[in-house]
């Protein structure tokens, strides 16, 4: 009977190590997994921030009749901003609008590029928004006639 008397303590002592074992095991996943879904919303964060961004400068170019700066130029005044959005303090977009002449034609394609910083890291999501500029000439003056073909990308 002598030799059975630690053999309880010894199971005591394994089942402990075990049980610390897959404690640790289950405190770093979770820590895993909540930093890769900061990651993730910062990255959906950012996405939709440059969004916005492409929305506001075409918003702006649509009130403001800055487009129509896009029918004798490449460039205009007021085409470019960085913005910082109040709700989201660690957040700066970078918005740009510039046209490219359409080969055989009056007609423009603008693009207007939207980056997003986040947080203060290089979250950036990079977004273009493509349409086209169909100009006329109405008594000898260039003016647009419609926009079309909008496109998204990366």
């Amino acid at each position: 009977m002598s030799k059975k008397k630690g053999v309880s303590l010894v199971y005591v002592i394994i089942v402990m190590v075990l049980a610390t074992i897959f404690a640790t095991s289950i405190s770093v996943l979770t820590r895993a997994n909540t930093m890769q879904a900061k990651v993730q919303k910062d990255n959906i964060d950012a996405h939709y921030l440059a969004r916005s961004g492409i929305e506001i400068m075409y918003e702006n170019l649509k009130t403001n009749n800055l487009m129509k700066g896009f029918v004798n130029s490449n460039t205009i005044s007021g085409g470019s901003f960085s913005y910082r959005f109040p709700d989201i303090p660690q957040s700066v977009v970078d918005v740009k609008a510039t046209a490219v002449q359409v080969v055989g034609s009056d007609n423009k394609i603008v693009t207007i590029t939207s980056k997003a910083k986040l947080n203060g890291i290089s979250e950036d999501e990079k977004l273009e928004l493509r349409f086209e500029l169909v100009v006329k000439n109405d008594a000898g003056k260039k003016v647009i006639d419609t926009i079309r073909d909008f496109k998204w990308s990366r």
